[in-house]
């Protein structure tokens, strides 16, 4: 997997979703200033890491983070159309990169990152 430090954003952008965790702050998705969709993810410490880009681009989208392992990027939107996948990464290790799935139950978004678990 590719790693890349960087010092800042390097793009302004809207509509992403953030979550602080374990001394880090994780910016994920959203729209650039040009209505670009994102799949971009960055991981910000004391100087910025990004991490490996979404499987799919997204804006409006949730996040939370499981067993201080693993951090969600849940439902959110592409274009005009709702996207319903879900996707996570371990990133203690980042090895395997963002895995993808779609849950099974749509009602399943209804409810909020504690219910999950």
């Amino acid at each position: 997997m590719k790693i890349e430090f960087i010092e800042k954003m390097p793009k302004k952008r809207a509509f992403h979703s953030s979550i602080y965790f374990d001394n880090k702050l994780y910016i994920i998705g959203g729209m650039s200033e040009k209505n670009y969709y994102l799949n971009e993810c960055y991981c910000f410490y004391i100087s910025g890491k990004k991490i490996q880009n979404l499987n799919i681009s997204r804006f409006n989208l949730s996040l939370c983070i499981y067993n201080n392992n693993y951090l969600y990027v849940i439902r959110g939107n592409n274009k005009n159309e709702s996207i319903d996948s879900i996707e996570f990464i371990n990133i203690k290790n980042m090895i395997n990169g963002w895995i993808s799935f779609k849950p099974f139950e749509p009602s399943f978004f209804w409810f909020d990152c504690d219910t999950f678990w």
